[in-house]
């Protein structure tokens, strides 16, 4: 892994860290509450729910204060709203989140792509489908980060792998550090 990479990475976690404390401040697991007694020691953990948020990709859930406008339910079946779309729920330290996954394809253009669904271009409009194989002339490229597998002729991007096709079950993964749980709420 070059120097550059690693600082990028390391940039990335960082941010993605310092939004997790803002947002939901230090120290505690959520949906779970802690305090520290007089003579040092711990009182007993007293469980609370977590607060979820429509996002463009999803929702994600804190040990927050509801708002009005919070959602009643998280999961995996409550983010996979059309055809052919998967539900991932993903959990880690202070965040919960749950994004739907498709595969897409477009003939005309050569081009298919699986990933999370906020990841498609607009002009890609296409129906769901089960995976997008790779042909003599394509070329399948998984970026492990984003989650997006593309299938096309083009050569694979830094820091993407070549793989044998693209498929819902390639992308629709938590990320490094996650542990995927049925619903967030």
């Amino acid at each position: 892994m070059n120097f550059r990479r690693m600082v990028a990475d390391g940039a990335v976690s960082g941010l993605v860290s310092g939004v997790a404390l803002i947002v939901m401040g230090s120290g505690c697991i959520p949906g779970s509450v802690s305090e520290e007694s007089p003579d040092g020691g711990r009182t007993s953990t007293v469980t609370t729910g977590l607060a979820c948020s429509q996002t463009p990709s999803g929702c994600l859930c804190a040990d927050r204060e509801a708002l009005p406008d919070d959602l009643n339910a998280c999961s995996r079946s409550s983010v996979a709203t059309h055809s052919g779309e998967v539900g991932v729920c993903c959990t880690a330290d202070q965040l919960c989140s749950c994004e739907s996954f498709a595969c897409k394809s477009d003939g005309d253009l050569a081009f298919c792509q699986c990933g999370p669904t906020i990841s498609f271009p607009e002009t890609l409009v296409a129906s769901s489908i089960d995976a997008c194989p790779a042909s003599a002339t394509q070329k399948c490229c998984l970026s492990p980060e984003t989650r997006v597998c593309v299938c096309s002729a083009a050569d694979c991007d830094s820091g993407a792998m070549m793989v044998a096709s693209c498929t819902v079950a390639t992308v629709a993964v938590c990320q490094t550090q996650q542990r995927s749980t049925m619903s967030c709420k």
